[in-house]
């Protein structure tokens, strides 16, 4: 809060018993002034607001001028009762995921993405799909991992799984690549990246929002730092893990891997500009599987 000046006249004490008239006069200034600096200091304190804790225990102070940013969001980022989705991301985390994960929702940067995010009146996908990838399964049972860039930045197609679009909508360039490379080997499968997730494959953009027609535009929010974490976090905790690293941009996260307890698969990216010089072909999908199996883990049914 801001400290307000106010005046107040200060009166020699000689002169304040010259007359009663006088100093009941300077008692009435006085007590005028007093009044007035009250009135503007709690006039200020109004202006802050304080966000209740939640369940992550997260309270965080904002002004006036973000709760005007949060009425500026497209009607897709608020509940029904039109309150900001946003302010409250960390209840779309799964609850398996959030006791390994809380602490990153009360560190610096997290609120550097927030900040940005509240800048975007439309981004993508909406807020309750940013942490979909982590519906599908406890963390402890990631058994592939598949890593996208940032999600499609058109309408109606991020979903929050990486690579993935909803069923309405026509496969892109990069997503048809990927079918042609499982289909050249598993005939009839299915191809639903929904039916990956259900069997432990973890979808993950390195970067969680796009703004709208605007491919990359958020890859220096932050979104990396904890992307980073949920890999190292797998790397760490799970055993014998198929990674499947894709283009030279996913091909740098090899650092966090280690690469003797998990299986680590690389190749040029399934975009239709690099696919044929090492995607196709490469057999990751038949790779992934045979390794899961000598670990003693089920298959994937692509």
């Amino acid at each position: 809060v801001s400290l307000i000046a106010f005046s107040v006249v200060v009166i020699p004490p000689t002169l304040l018993f010259l007359n009663k008239n006088t100093a009941a006069r300077n008692r009435a200034l006085m007590k005028r002034n007093l009044t007035l600096y009250n009135f503007k200091r709690k006039k200020v304190q109004q202006e802050s607001v304080t966000v209740k804790k939640d369940a992550c225990e997260n309270s965080t102070p904002i002004t006036n001028s973000k709760i005007q940013k949060c009425s500026l969001l497209n009607s897709e980022n608020k509940n029904e009762n039109g309150m900001c989705k946003l302010c409250n991301l960390h209840l779309f985390l799964s609850e398996k995921w959030l006791p390994y994960f809380k602490d990153e929702f009360h560190k610096e940067y997290f609120g550097k993405i927030m900040t940005m995010l509240h800048d975007e009146s439309v981004f993508y996908p909406p807020v309750q799909k940013i942490f979909y990838f982590s519906h599908f399964f406890p963390i402890t049972d990631t058994k592939v991992v598949i890593i996208g860039q940032d999600p499609y930045h058109n309408k109606g197609r991020a979903t929050g799984l990486a690579f993935s679009v909803p069923p309405n909508v026509p496969m892109p360039p990069s997503l048809r690549n990927i079918m042609a490379e499982v289909r050249r080997n598993y005939k009839d499968a299915t191809c639903n990246l929904e039916d990956w997730a259900k069997q432990g494959v973890l979808l993950l953009n390195d970067t969680l929002t796009v703004s709208e027609a605007k491919p990359g535009s958020h890859s220096t929010y932050g979104w990396s730092i904890f992307t980073d974490r949920i890999l190292k976090f797998v790397n760490e905790k799970c055993k014998n893990v198929v990674f499947m690293l894709w283009g030279s941009f996913a091909g740098k996260k090899s650092a966090l891997i280690d690469g003797k307890k998990h299986l680590v698969l690389t190749s040029m990216h399934p975009s239709p500009f690099s696919a044929d010089r090492g995607f196709n072909g490469c057999n990751h999908f038949v790779k992934a599987n045979e390794y899961l199996r000598k670990n003693g883990k089920e298959e994937i049914s692509w």
